[in-house]
């Protein structure tokens, strides 16, 4: 939900490049072709997390009533959960190692990547 309005604006500017002729992409008039790769990662590396989140609960809560018990853990399973919606939102840019960033941009990526 956070990272879908990026998505938007990302898609928005790429429809005005297309159609009103604006620069935001194009960098023979100083717009950036790499800000679009950024825009597109925010929102789909976080993404793909999301998706496997509604699998876990599914599977525990399987779990748990095929074995007549609770879920063990449920709140630390619960936090970890929101952790890692938020490293998701975190590590984008670890997809985008190849296009020229920064070496502190990239060691700063790498880290949190490896966390």
């Amino acid at each position: 939900i956070v990272t879908l309005p990026i998505l938007t604006g990302g898609l928005l500017m790429l429809v005005l490049d297309l159609h009103l002729n604006t620069q935001f992409y194009d960098a023979s008039f100083n717009g950036d072709p790499v800000l679009y790769q950024h825009l597109f990662w925010f929102f789909g590396h976080p993404e793909v997390y999301i998706i496997i989140l509604p699998a876990f609960g599914v599977i525990s809560q399987a779990l748990s009533t095929s074995a007549g018990k609770s879920v063990f853990g449920g709140p630390t399973m619960i936090l970890a959960m929101g952790c890692i919606t938020v490293l998701g939102a975190l590590v984008w840019a670890h997809h985008m190692m190849t296009v020229g960033l920064e070496t502190d941009t990239r060691a700063f990526f790498s880290a949190i990547t490896m966390m």
